[in-house]
């Protein structure tokens, strides 16, 4: 991996959602929003335009499931949405998404993801061959993060909070 920052897409239907995302984004060193869609039409041009390393997607979009997305996407993903049954779980881990955060979540539980992913990103990025253990090393990385402490509950997050001061 060079020394460039990770560049990142955030999709989500809501635009001030998708502010507070792009700003936990931008908050965490390597890391550089360079878009925002808040549909899937949009996201798949972005997508292509803009050759994003990762994208912050959310399921619930107007003309399409993210989920949708997922197979076309040449970028890794991280799911960032309200969408908490099983099942959208399942198919998005299932169609290779790396991460999946319930909204609303904290801006320290994205930085622990991002964080753990560039970990994970500069593990994989020689070109010659890994052992059964590099491999290994590299997906403790992007694990990291699920070891930590219990989350906050739901609704007491600085997203709530920064939504509502907006809707007064």
């Amino acid at each position: 991996m060079t020394d460039r920052d990770f560049r990142v897409l955030v999709v989500d239907d809501d635009f001030r959602v998708a502010q507070v995302h792009a700003g936990f984004v931008a908050s965490v060193d390597g890391f550089q929003v360079c878009g925002t869609a808040h549909s899937a039409a949009r996201a798949r041009e972005l997508a292509v335009e803009l050759d994003p390393d990762l994208v912050l997607l959310d399921v619930y979009l107007p003309d399409a499931s993210g989920l949708s997305l997922l197979p076309g996407l040449e970028a890794d993903v991280i799911m960032a949405t309200a969408a908490a049954d099983a099942a959208s779980v399942r198919t998005a881990l299932g169609r290779g998404a790396l991460h999946y955060l319930v909204k609303p979540f904290a801006a320290e539980a994205l930085t622990a993801r991002l964080v753990a992913y560039a970990r994970y990103r500069r593990a994989l990025a020689g070109t010659e061959e890994l052992s059964q253990d590099a491999v290994d090393a590299a997906l403790r990385e992007l694990a990291a993060p699920l070891a930590a402490g219990p989350a906050r509950p739901a609704g007491r997050t600085p997203v709530t909070a920064q939504l509502v001061a907006e809707s007064l």
